[in-house]
């Protein structure tokens, strides 16, 4: 029942190699994957003693994207996975170029989703085009210096990263190549221009809202970058059980009712399912992660005759699910008890919550919750993440997670052929649906998704249009889509996709139906 995964190996051939072989057993039940490769040494580092022998991530990353194909989902379609890679990680403009034409095609991967890890530090420095970004080999730094570049988060992250440029000056680091912050930023976007990718994930964020730190980091996102928990190499491995609130059907005043059936349903479903792998069956019962999204916002949006930009609406909807999961999951602690490592988490300190209280819109008892919460503990560590429901969405008949519909009126491309899909309550309210992706600049997206986000305690699943028939296009809208993305407090970029001048949007087939809730 579980629906994405994200595993770590650590730098060894053991961990690798299991971590293959627990890729393709969760590929063949179905689940969509998330690896981080942040722990592999880089090409360059040395081997079994011997420098300068290591290969890289390249050749690990051909093994990951081959497995993603060869063991597909029960011949339904190929594997999904998204391959992580740290900014500050040596390799990661050899990982950047895996799927351009030109160069070696025994070492492309066209069949996974690039994703780069960021932390605030080089969002800071790539504003500059003279400061420089130094990428380390993480091998080398731990054996060297003692420190592990995976594990450390904000300000931290800053000392370790000027301990480790401050040892490379005095000659001790020497796997290390030295990038101008701003080209290397560059270079991602002109990677999404031409194929929607990278994702990005901003660390120090996704961190920051961690609710579990005293058990781990989190590394990377899931697939579709809605979900991501704690993840251990070899011991933990991140799993979420999805479910989606068809919002457009749901009047507003039983919106949270619906979220704490979503969460009851949820919680059954993590005592019921049998995990791929062992790692996950220990992420199941350590942390009980589940995940609630939206689906068909756009539609909600009409029905209830909102703005779409209205940021307030999308809070206050995200608010009702989060309250309307949390109270749930805090009774079903009474009854079942609290998932096993709440002392200690973020939830136990009341800080969330404080957070929640900070940004409520609702009239919502925020305050007893709290109270009841810290008494009594939460079922489940993790409750809310938006996916992007693009496939499971013409099944229910409504619009496809928080973005805008396509059209009003459109024909989704599979492998059935074209079919036709029309907006839930075009006939209540055309003029809602008159406004269609195409019609919205991408940071009145971005301002939406930071809206959903301060009541998910994980991510949100939004890509952005770069649409070059919109008046006075210019490149640098993706700069400012990505720069508004990280200010706002969003934890990711999904896909960014393009339109050129005299193109139509065209609705493909689903990228992320392993984990579209």
């Amino acid at each position: 029942i579980s629906s994405c995964f994200i595993i770590e190996p650590n730098d060894s051939l053991d961990s690798i190699y299991k971590a293959l072989w627990d890729a393709a057993k969760i590929s063949k039940a179905g689940g969509g994957l998330g690896v981080s490769l942040g722990r592999l040494r880089a090409a360059g580092s040395d081997l079994m003693g011997i420098a300068d022998r290591a290969g890289g991530i390249v050749g690990w990353t051909k093994l990951f994207n081959d497995t993603a194909v060869t063991v597909n989902q029960a011949g339904k379609r190929k594997g999904a996975f998204t391959l992580a890679v740290p900014v500050w990680h040596k390799d990661v403009g050899d990982f950047l170029d895996v799927q351009t034409e030109a160069g070696d095609q025994r070492k492309k991967s066209y069949d996974i989703k690039p994703q780069i890890v960021m932390p605030d530090l080089f969002m800071k420095l790539k504003d500059n085009a003279k400061n420089k970004w130094h990428t380390f080999c993480p091998h080398e730094v731990k054996t060297k210096l003692g420190i592990s570049l995976n594990d450390v988060f904000g300000d931290d992250f800053v000392v370790a990263y000027d301990k480790c440029v401050e040892a490379y000056k005095q000659g001790v680091l020497k796997v290390v190549t030295i990038h101008k912050a701003k080209e290397l930023f560059i270079r991602l976007m002109k990677n999404q221009f031409e194929t929607g990718m990278p994702y990005l994930t901003f660390s120090d964020t996704l961190n920051e809202g961690n609710p579990n730190p005293h058990v781990g980091n989190i590394p990377c996102f899931n697939l579709c970058t809605e979900s991501s928990s704690v993840v251990i190499p070899d011991h933990l491995a991140h799993t979420c059980n999805l479910a989606s609130l068809v919002v457009g059907r749901i009047p507003k005043s039983e919106i949270s009712k619906y979220a704490g059936l979503a969460a009851r349903i949820l919680d059954n479903g993590i005592s019921l399912t049998n995990p791929p792998i062992e790692l996950s069956k220990a992420h199941n019962d350590l942390l009980r992660t589940v995940g609630i999204g939206i689906q068909g916002y756009h539609d909600y949006v009409a029905i209830n005759g909102l703005s779409y930009t209205d940021t307030n609406a999308a809070t206050e909807l995200a608010e009702l699910i989060q309250f309307g999961a949390v109270l749930q999951s805090s009774e079903l602690a009474v009854q079942r008890g609290a998932y096993p490592a709440f002392k200690g988490s973020r939830w136990e300190d009341g800080s969330i919550i404080d957070k929640y209280i900070e940004n409520s819109v609702a009239d919502l008892d925020w305050e007893n919750l709290k109270i009841a919460v810290q008494k009594y503990g939460i079922r489940n560590s993790q409750l809310t993440s938006p996916a992007p429901n693009t496939s499971t969405s013409i099944f229910m008949d409504a619009g496809a997670g928080i973005m805008p519909v396509y059209s009003a009126f459109f024909y989704e491309d599979n492998k059935n052929g074209p079919m036709p899909v029309a907006a839930m309550h075009l006939k209540d309210n055309p003029l809602s649906y008159a406004r269609d992706l195409t019609k919205y600049l991408p940071w009145e997206m971005v301002d939406v998704t930071a809206a959903v986000q301060k009541f998910t305690d994980t991510g949100v699943s939004a890509e952005y249009l770069m649409d070059k028939n919109q008046e006075d296009f210019k490149a640098k809208w993706l700069w400012d889509t990505i720069q508004r993305a990280w200010e706002t407090g969003t934890k990711a970029v999904y896909y960014v996709r393009t339109l050129k001048k005299g193109e139509k949007l065209v609705k493909g087939a689903d990228v992320c139906v392993g984990c579209s809730g």
